[in-house]
This record gives structure tokens, sequence and C-alpha cells, in this order.
């Protein structure tokens, strides 16, 4: 089956081209589009096979379209419809990467569907011909070995190193070495190895679930500038292949630095981390600097995260974001995880009922997955947002009983009140409080001070060295036994759990 996808201004040709793809066993419309600007979107979005484009068209025309898709990725067939007026454009679009053009007044069936097959023959040849490596999401564990004591070690490899390595068939030749490192996470595929005639000895290895580099030769040429151009016109070539980013090493002169040249191509990946454009990074002494150790200054963020509350909380997290893309730290994945750890904090510091289950287990899916530190801002900052700065009754129209009701509970939440005791502090019925509680709260009376209770005992495991017991009894609950049982079935760890958690992260 190929896929499709149909650009044009005008609906009804849209629509009849749908229908004559999508009634033919072999191809299948993934997507359409009424300009350019919404078909190069949709092209990076759905990676169709063939791309049916007008010419003339608003916002974006079918000309530059064709431009920066064949610039995206040199596999894809652009077909032009154009007008028989329109024929020069349709040259032009030739000239930008086209690969054929079709008349609109003169389409018929057979001879149309004999040009797709033409096009998708040619695509599954080209798509053939470049050599493919799949890396694996779990690397095998002697291979895992190999890596971490052999390729990940800084130090220089002596023989028995050599020999480890062609035991695992990795030959390299003892000059002319670069490295490619790019995120793993971004192949929706097998990873795509491009075929250049001055690249050779080409070896592809994971170095984590996240990272995989590619290790090979160049062939000596004129100068180290020309060598530094192939290689830059071959890394483009591996980040548009496979829709990925990409960090490349110096060029290595001897097999034994292997190591510090798989360390030079991660780092220019991380670098690549902090920019949302630059999609390839060339490793250089300037750019390079030393990283510092962040323990202390994760530690310092844990401790003013803690004592924050509100709107000063969310600006804390705002100013250790702008503090982490100050930093630039190379380790990515441990970026990440503090990321995840500090707002998991703050869930603990405010009252974040209104959280579905599943919301943070998203968040923290997006985080993991996230190919550029900007994705993770703009997502972090979005789900912080709505911790610190939303009043959960902002949006609700409350009835003057029950805002009584609700004043009422947060003072005297401490004491052993019942709903007798806030219904008649109102002078209302205990049973008419009750239903309208619960229509206008979005929850019962028992459930809303029972939250109310667990959100400061957790402050105060979290601020105070008072004992679980004193903290139950604070905070509304006599019997630490029925404390602990209701923490826990809110939390899902016990009341010491979570204090002990939160001291071993400090």
């Amino acid at each position: 089956m190929t896929n499709i996808m149909v650009v044009d201004d005008e609906a009804p040709i849209r629509e009849w081209f749908v229908f004559l793809l999508n009634n033919h066993p072999d191809y299948n419309v993934v997507a359409c589009a009424s300009n350019g600007a919404e078909a190069y979107e949709k092209f990076l979005k759905y990676r169709p096979e063939i791309v049916l484009t007008d010419i003339k068209m608003p916002v974006m025309d079918g000309l530059e379209l064709t431009g920066k898709i064949r610039q995206y990725d040199k596999h894809v067939k652009i077909v032009v419809i154009t007008a028989f007026d329109e024929f020069e454009f349709a040259r032009q679009a030739i000239v930008l990467g086209a690969n054929n053009y079709i008349l609109k007044t003169e389409i018929e069936e057979a001879s149309f569907f004999s040009m797709l097959n033409e096009m998708a023959r040619q695509y599954n040849e080209a798509k053939q011909e470049s050599k493919s490596y799949e890396t694996p999401a779990f690397m095998p564990l002697e291979l895992e070995i190999m890596i971490k004591q052999v390729l990940l070690k800084k130090t220089k490899l002596n023989d028995t190193d050599l020999a480890i390595l062609r035991k695992y068939n990795i030959v390299i030749d003892n000059s002319g070495i670069f490295v490619v490192a790019f995120w793993k996470l971004q192949l929706s595929g097998p990873f795509i190895i491009p075929q250049f005639d001055n690249i050779y000895n080409v070896v592809v290895l994971p170095i984590d679930e996240t990272i995989g580099v590619l290790i090979a030769n160049i062939h000596s040429v004129n100068s180290i500038q020309k060598q530094y151009d192939i290689i830059l016109n071959y890394a483009n070539s591996i980040a548009t292949s496979n829709c990925t980013r990409i960090g490349i090493s110096q060029i290595i002169s001897n097999i034994n630095q292997l190591s510090f040249g798989i360390y030079n191509a991660i780092d220019s990946l991380c670098e690549c981390y902090y920019s949302d454009k630059q999609l390839i990074f060339e490793f250089s002494e300037e750019s390079y600097k030393k990283q510092e150790n962040l323990t202390l200054w994760m530690n310092k963020i844990r401790h003013e995260i803690r004592e924050k509350i509100g709107k000063e909380l969310f600006y804390s997290f705002i100013n250790m974001l702008d503090s982490i893309e100050k930093k630039r730290p190379h380790n990515i994945q441990a970026i990440k995880n503090f990321c995840i750890e500090v707002i998991e904090l703050i869930i603990t510091q405010q009252d974040a009922n209104m959280l579905s289950s599943g919301e943070f287990e998203s968040l923290k899916n997006q985080i993991k997955n996230s190919i550029c530190f900007k994705d993770l801002r703009e997502c972090a900052i979005a789900f912080v947002q709505k911790i610190c700065l939303v009043d959960r009754f902002k949006n609700k129209k409350l009835s003057h009983n029950v805002i009584l009701a609700v004043k009422y509970i947060r003072n005297h939440f401490r004491d052993p009140i019942s709903l007798v005791d806030v219904a008649e502090s109102i002078n209302i019925n205990p049973e008419y409080l009750s239903r309208i509680f619960k229509d206008e709260i979005g929850e019962s009376y028992s459930e809303f001070i029972s939250n109310l209770r667990l959100s400061e005992a957790r402050k105060l495991l979290l601020k105070t060295n008072m004992q679980i017991s004193e903290i139950a009894e604070t905070v509304g609950y006599p019997n630490i036994s029925y404390f602990s049982t209701v923490f826990k079935n809110k939390y899902g760890i016990s009341p010491s759990s979570f204090r002990n958690k939160l001291l071993n992260q400090e």
C-alpha cells in the first residue's frame, strides 16, 4: 500500500482525487491540504510516499512546497498538478525536485495510475538502495557490557579493547574516523544509512535507550575542510532520512581515541537539545565547556521548592527552567528525571486534587520523550501553572450558603467537626447542605474535608520534624492507624514512607 497526500485549493478536485485513489487497492490517501503551508505540516506528520500538489495556491504555492519537501526528504515522489497555461511553473517545479507533472485537463484514469505505479516503483527501489539498520530498543546484555567497558570508558583503547571490537565485527581503519550521535527517540522505523562514496566501514550501535551512534571512516581527500564538508553533508542526509537530530564528533586520527570521539558526538547532540531550530551540531573546543557538578544546585532547587506555594512556587519553577537553559547540562536524562522529580514535589506542595489520575503520567511521558528543551519547557510550564495558579473554585458559581460552609470547614477542619456542625453554623438543614455542597463543589462533604486534611498533612510531613502521630492529631485524625490508612488509600504510600522518600531525595 502506497500512502499519498493530495494538495489543491479547489475542494472538488481534492475530493475527486481522494475518491479515485481510495478505490484503488494499492493506494491510500493519508492527508489532504488546501495550501502549501498546511501541506508541509501534514507531510511532516504523515510522511506520505507520493505527494500530488497543485501549483497556484494561497499562503504557500506548490513551487515553494516542492522545494521544502525535497530539502527534507530525497526519496518522496512529488507530482505536480497543473493547468495547460502553467507549463512554465511545472518546469520550475521539476527543477526544484518534482518527479513528474499531470495536466488537469488531460487526466485519464489509466494513464494516471500508470504514472503513479511508476512513481511507487521508483520510490521503493530508492528506499531499498539505502542500507538500513534497526537500532534495538533494548540491546543484548553482552553488547551493553562491551559498549560500556570499551567504548564509554573515556580513556584510550588498548589492544585488548580492539580485540573485543573485532569480536563484535566492529572494523574501523586507523585514520579518518568520525562519529555521529542521534536521538533514538525520534526514529519512527529502521535507522536509514545513506550511501556516500567517501564513507565506509559504517557501524551503528545503541548507546542506551535514548541515544545511538554511527561510527565510520572517511577516505582521505584534498583537505581537512573538504573532509568536514563531506561529513556535514552525510550527517545532513542522515538527519533528513531519519527525521532526527544529529551531533558530530571531530575527525579522529587514531582508533585508540574512539571513546573520546563518541563523547564528542554525544556532547554535540546534547547541545542540539537546547536548540529548537538547529538539527545538526558539530563538536568544537569553543562550544564545549566543562560541565559543572549539578548536585549542589539541585539540592538548592529542592529546598526552594519546599519553601514556596502558589505563585511564588510557579515562578521558582520558571527560574529553575531558565537556569537549566543557561547552564545547558549535557546529562539530558538526568535533567529530565530532575524536572519530573521537582514537579512531583510541587504536586505534593499544592492541593492537586484537580488532577486526573493519568495527567501526571502523561506529562512524564512527554518529558521523557522530548527531543528539544523547548518541548519539555512548554509542557512542564502548562502543567505546573495549572497546579499553582488555578483556583479550583474560580470558574464555579457557588451559592452564599456553600461559600459560608467552605469558609467554616477551612477554619475548623483540624477540629472533629461533622456535616451537622457545619450546617448549624450557617443555620440550614444538614441534608440540604449535603446536596447543594456536592452539586456545587463536585465532591461530598466527607471527601472535601478529607482532602483538606491530607493536603495539610503532606505539608507538615514535608516541612516539619513532627511525629506522625502529632501530625495526624493536628490535621483532625486522633487515631493514627486510621490516618495512615486514609493517607495510603489516597496517595498509594504510607506517611512514613512518604517522608522517607523525600529525605532520600536530599
